[in-house]
């Protein structure tokens, strides 16, 4: 999982680069195909640091700053769009527009919502159903063994 973690992101920051000087006369999809690359870069290195339980809070900024990213994109792209000439693209921007931004952002849209919103079901996707969160409060049962004395 780290190697193919780190083998996407190098590939995604390939990629971000390539769109930055590729599409210079499209300034939309220069901006879009950088910044999916950046996104899905944050995104899955904090997803490869939540999912191997490295400490530390880099974890949490990864995938904070993805998941900021990402809305800021989403609400950037729905506003931004109609007035990027899409009419007047060419077939091959369209496609990299598709396949390049579109479906990467579906991916981290995905997991974004398995990891954030349904929780439970990504800890027993990944078998970890004994994990008790770290917001759960309750009430332990001490039993009350030889040498442990109960207060």
């Amino acid at each position: 999982m780290t190697l193919g973690t780190i083998v996407l992101a190098l590939i995604s920051w390939f990629n971000s680069f390539k769109f930055f000087y590729t599409f210079r006369n499209n300034t939309f999809l220069k901006w879009f195909g950088f910044l999916s690359g950046i996104i899905v870069i944050l995104f899955m290195m904090g997803f490869l640091f939540m999912s191997l339980h490295w400490p530390g809070r880099i974890r949490d900024i990864l995938i904070e700053s993805g998941c900021f990213l990402f809305v800021f994109s989403v609400l950037a792209l729905v506003f931004t769009l109609p007035s990027s000439n899409y009419v007047g693209w060419s077939d091959i921007e369209r496609k990299v527009f598709f396949r390049s931004v579109l479906t990467p952002m579906l991916f981290i849209f995905a997991l974004f919502t398995l990891v954030i919103v349904f929780t439970d079901v990504y800890n027993s996707l990944a078998g970890r159903s004994f994990i008790i969160p770290p917001w759960y409060i309750g009430n332990f049962e001490l039993y009350n063994l030889e040498g442990i004395p109960i207060l």
